[in-house]
């Protein structure tokens, strides 16, 4: 039988996939949770304040402190970062078992919609976190399963590995908070199972290495008044929409993987060491809601019970249909995802009453038409500044924090407009202190207010509360297909006689 090359095969996988995540990274349009993550870069000292911060920094790096703005710069740290996962979890899957399992695992990775388009295409905070999730599982894995009393050297390259693996907890904590959840899979998997661990000094070398990297943020977050350790406890606890949690994991993957835990006792694919620390590390993650991050090391016994199950047959002749109808699915919803978003493929024609706003049912349109919206906006403007209806120093202000990203993205920060915020902390968070830093508010004062069809609170009364005067400067209707599927609702807000309150 010939040998197959599953090095070749990783790589040719990784290199279909940057190609398809690079495309539709340049065309889509930013999400206002990315438009958000990009805040994080524009806004780096003040973005600590309220979240972890390697976000901003991928950010930075991959935009050269914003230099390349466009879409495809900020989130090419996610499609990086996707390609060195999925190489990492081949080699972690060559580690636990062959290199047929590092191929199945990283077959798994990329069907994963969480892994290849949500954090793998689009930016978010998840993004960096899995990076450093999957070199937290290598060196965990290296130093605790691996063991360390084969030999001088297999025991110093052990101790290196648990030491090493608290440095990489430390930068998933700066990632997304819920990576300190990592150990507590560590002590659960040593308390059940490998109690003579706690005798090991390096395990607490590591647990410190994590302590230090997280520590000042936990203290910058415990002395700020306005979000405080609030903010980072709740991304502990979450409590996720299961269909979404289903179909971004693959409704595959996940079938995979639960026949695999289920058939483990009979088939005893890897070590039980092995099942017991997968298991392990993925349950406290699981169990607080970080469903799509604690699935992640549990593919690891997927894809051994697939090796296993296909051994007798020529692996890549025959490839296991599991991981084909994986990848089918995985194509087939991010390409009714994208016709959805440039032709509305689930938007049916029916006659609909007169007070549904345009776009209401429509969640793709957060990530479609803001160039026209831009576009459109600019030009309200311009005349509003020729006609002396607006000053050149009125701003945009929002009461939505993931509006207010992308109203800044796309329409302020190439024009240099400022962008305040309305609203308790739980609304506009980091922009209650882009606000303060930009002078708060003064009497006197005008500003536009977007008001999107069907969200949000209606601009006349945000308007009346604050401001002398209210006027619609126009709308703006965003097209698909030659089609209005979103109306903008742009208000002018003249004369600020009270000045908002910020809490």
């Amino acid at each position: 039988m010939k040998r197959i090359n599953y090095k070749r095969e990783v790589i040719f996988l990784i290199g279909v996939a940057t190609i398809i995540r690079s495309i539709m990274a340049y065309f889509i349009d930013l999400s206002g949770e990315e438009a958000y993550c990009w805040s994080f870069a524009l806004y780096p000292k003040l973005s600590q304040m309220e979240s972890t911060p390697m976000i901003g920094w991928l950010v930075q790096l991959t935009t050269c402190n914003l230099a390349f703005n466009h879409p495809l710069f900020i989130r090419a740290g996610a499609i990086m970062i996707s390609a060195l996962s999925t190489w990492l979890i081949y080699i972690i899957g060559r580690r636990v078992k062959s290199e047929a399992t590092g191929f199945c695992a990283a077959v798994m990775y990329t069907s994963s919609l969480f892994c290849s388009v949500t954090t793998g295409t689009f930016i978010g905070a998840e993004t960096p976190q899995l990076l450093f999730l999957l070199l937290s599982i290598y060196f965990l894995h290296e130093g605790l399963i691996i063991k360390y009393d084969q030999g001088l050297e297999s025991r110093t390259l052990s101790n290196i590995s648990l030491s090493t693996s608290g440095i990489f907890i430390g930068l998933a904590t700066l990632s997304h908070f819920s990576s300190i959840l990592i150990w507590a899979g560590v002590l659960l998997y040593i308390t059940l199972y490998d109690k003579k661990a706690f005798g090991r000094p390096y395990l607490y070398i590591s647990l410190i290495f994590s302590l230090l990297l997280t520590w000042p943020v936990i203290l910058w977050h415990n002395l700020q008044i306005f979000f405080g350790l609030d903010t980072l406890y709740n991304h502990l606890i979450n409590t996720p929409d299961p269909i979404e949690v289903l179909i971004e994991n693959n409704p595959v993957n996940i079938i995979i993987i639960i026949v695999s835990i289920l058939s483990f006792k009979k088939l005893r694919f890897i070590k039980n060491q092995q099942f017991k620390f997968f298991i392990s590390i993925s349950l406290p993650l699981i169990l607080t809601g970080n469903i799509s991050t604690g699935i992640i090391p549990l593919f690891f016994i997927a894809a051994a019970s697939i090796e296993t199950r296909s051994y007798k047959l020529n692996f890549m002749q025959h490839f296991p249909r599991s991981l084909k109808y994986s990848l089918i699915v995985c194509v087939s919803i991010t390409t009714a995802y994208i016709l959805q978003l440039y032709i509305g493929l689930f938007n049916l024609e029916v006659k609909q009453s007169p007070d549904v706003k345009i776009g209401y049912y429509d969640p793709s349109l957060d990530r479609y038409g803001m160039r026209e919206l831009s576009e459109e906006f600019g030009k309200i403007r311009t005349i509003d500044v020729a006609m002396g209806k607006m000053t050149d120093h009125s701003y945009i202000v929002s009461d939505n924090y993931l509006f207010a990203a992308q109203a800044e993205y796309y329409i302020a920060y190439p024009e240099k407009i400022p962008v305040k915020a309305i609203g308790s902390p739980a609304e506009i968070r980091k922009y209650l202190l882009t606000t303060m830093n930009l002078g708060g508010f003064k009497s006197g004062e005008s500003a536009y207010y977007l008001e999107p069809s069907g969200k949000g609170r209606s601009g006349i009364d945000i308007g009346n509360q604050y401001f002398k005067s209210v006027e619609i400067a126009g709308n703006i209707y965003v097209h698909r297909l030659g089609k209005p599927v979103m109306k903008y609702t742009v208000y002018r807000f003249k004369d600020l006689q009270v000045i908002p309150f910020i809490q």
